[in-house]
């Protein structure tokens, strides 16, 4: 680490101070687990409820204990930033090998060392030491070998405090988000019922859908488009890596639009190894574990290649792609019914149950109202969530400016009780 030592504080690795993979699960211990994978990280800090699987069917990555107060650290690089603290665990979680579990030493404050993974330098750690082309990963050991300036157990709990004080304000600014989105789902769903306001006077009955227009189509995905598959360049072949394209996996899919990707390939591998869909594609997920509590869609703005476990949906004339992903969104409870339980214990979304969802298809014009209504709510999502970037920016400078010492907190009489 290097650097001046602030006086009373010491110099430790991480492994050190907590204890790393402390309680393995096997398999016969019981019937049925909770099981959290890497996909359940939303965002850093944040988790999906985990999902009750049979332990005969859980996956081969299900193997490492977790229990409240544990520090979950993600290895593997398309969820490098997948921290979490388990405020509160189910006795029989389960989490995925993917995930490094930390639990603090007697002595140490559990936030205080979350904070430090949460830390910019917690990253920087971790980026150069990933090995693996495939599935770049970085070892447990090497989570375990980053160097913490650890200060006397009050201020740990001060500098803990302070940080988390931060982090409530972003939540806080996260949950006016959430309340925007809400009242953006109820839009949704008026103007697909009942139309733009104003424009309609007679009205239908449709099973499954409820009340709509009585001058609207009803139709299925699989009429609206041509629907594709994707795939995935060959691995060995290092050239079809640096590229142009932007190539979706579910890693990318965590926005409503698309219009680059954390993967990039050659106009080669597009044509050789993958699929390459035109701007105002609508994908979805059909394969993987985020399945089990989310249904993911998003509408791309530029070309996009995608790998097998996607599918992309292209619009015929007629129809407009952003009507279309505001009627799937609208049928999102339905979608989630679809995904089953694969041979191999993840989750698919059999082709022909997802084309035949149906969906109110009104008249071109209104098509466009409708998504233009949409539209102006996203767009102010969008300043919300720029509004985060300033706020999120400070508590990256004050955490690194106390996690080094170089700004002291003093302890007050509730940390140092």
């Amino acid at each position: 680490m290097g650097g001046n030592v602030p006086e009373g504080w010491r110099e430790v690795q991480l492994h050190e101070v907590a204890t790393l993979n402390p309680d393995s699960w096997d398999p016969r211990e019981c019937e049925t687990i909770q099981y959290l994978d890497l996909a359940a990280v939303i965002a850093p800090g944040r988790l999906a409820p985990p999902v009750r699987v049979t332990a005969s069917r859980a996956p081969s990555r299900a193997r490492r204990k977790a229990r409240a107060g544990d520090i979950l650290a993600s290895t593997v690089r398309p969820y490098l930033r997948g921290f979490a603290r388990l405020h509160d665990a189910p006795e029989d979680l389960v989490v995925s090998t993917g995930f490094t579990v930390l639990r603090a030493a007697a002595g140490t404050d559990g936030g205080f060392l979350y904070q430090h993974v949460l830390s910019s330098g917690f990253v920087r750690h971790l980026e150069p030491r990933m090995t693996g082309s495939g599935y770049p990963a970085v070892r447990s050991d090497d989570i375990g070998a980053y160097e913490v300036l650890l200060p006397p157990l009050p201020e740990q709990r001060a500098i803990a405090a302070v940080l988390d004080a931060v982090d409530e304000t972003i939540e806080q600014t996260e949950a006016v988000i959430g309340a925007t989105e809400e009242l953006r789902k109820a839009l949704l769903h008026d103007l697909l019922t009942r139309g733009v306001p104003g424009w309609h006077t007679e009205w239908k009955q449709v099973p499954g859908l409820g009340t709509v227009p009585a001058c609207w189509e009803v139709v299925q995905l699989g009429e609206v488009g041509k629907w594709m598959s994707g795939g995935t360049p060959s691995k060995e072949r290092a050239d079809y890596w640096t590229g142009p394209i932007p190539w979706i996996s579910a890693k990318d899919m965590k926005v409503r639009e698309i219009s680059d990707a954390v993967d990039h390939i050659s106009e080669e591998a597009a044509v050789r190894g993958s699929r390459t869909a035109p701007p105002g594609s609508i994908f979805v997920v059909v394969r993987g574990m985020i399945l089990a509590h989310t249904f993911p869609i998003a509408i791309s703005r530029v070309p996009c290649a995608f790998n097998q476990d996607l599918r992309a949906l292209v619009c015929a004339g007629g129809v407009e792609p952003d009507y279309v992903i505001a009627a799937m969104e609208n049928r999102r409870s339905r979608l989630l019914d679809l995904p089953t339980t694969a041979t191999h214990g993840t989750l698919r979304v059999i082709t022909d149950e997802l084309q035949a969802i149906e969906i109110p298809l009104p008249p071109p014009r209104e098509q466009r109202e409708i998504a233009d209504a949409i539209s102006g709510v996203d767009r102010h999502l969008a300043a919300l969530s720029r509004s985060l970037t300033p706020l999120r920016d400070a508590k990256t400078a004050l955490a690194e400016a106390l996690l080094s010492g170089r700004v002291r907190v003093k302890p007050t009489a509730e940390v140092m009780a």
